[in-house]
């Protein structure tokens, strides 16, 4: 009886080391649709392929959300809805790096990519210019910091207003009695 106890112990020990956990399940999962839409050298975009990504990032976060992965599997899940002009789920992924992951070292562009979303994907100018601004106020070293002043400066401005002020900004910049180049 002992030599069976002790065998049914074993087989189980090598069991349990042999099966991923739920969590090395998810992430394979995540690498394996990745590495599909990575590979597709058609250059067109498998948009199931990418929604379904999108999922099992948000999944990922949502199941494992200590996970040193969590934030940036959000992150991620946010930059592919925000290129499949899902603007409403970009920016939930956005918020919820924002309200649950404070030290996440890409809050800085995950501020800026919420700005750029409600800007150019809601139209929702007031919140664009909060979040511009939340990120120039929070981020004044950060290589997007002139990115988000341009947006703040030109946003709400025609095409013809642009086309006047970068017009008008480049009359500037010539020297007084120097030939211009044509």
């Amino acid at each position: 009886m002992k030599k069976f106890v002790l065998f049914f112990l074993i087989v189980s020990a090598i069991f349990t080391s042999c099966s991923k956990s739920p969590r090395d399940a998810a992430n394979d999962n995540i690498l394996a649709l990745e590495k599909q839409l990575t590979e597709d050298t058609t250059m067109v975009l498998d948009k199931q392929v990418a929604l379904d990504l999108t999922t099992q990032y948000a999944n990922f976060a949502d199941n494992f959300p200590a996970d040193t992965l969590a934030p940036h599997y959000l992150f991620k899940a946010g930059e592919m809805a925000m290129n499949l002009s899902m603007g409403t789920k970009a920016i939930m992924y956005f918020n919820k790096i924002v309200q649950q992951y404070a030290g996440y070292k890409k809050m800085p562009e995950t501020l800026f990519l919420l700005a750029f979303v409600y800007e150019n994907q809601m139209n929702n100018e007031k919140m664009a210019t909060e979040l511009y601004q939340r990120f120039m106020d929070n981020y004044p070293d950060h290589v997007l910091y002139k990115d988000a002043k341009a947006s703040l400066d030109n946003m709400g401005k025609s095409l013809e207003e642009l086309i006047k002020s970068f017009e008008e900004k480049q009359a500037k910049k010539e020297v007084p009695g120097e030939a211009k180049e044509i």
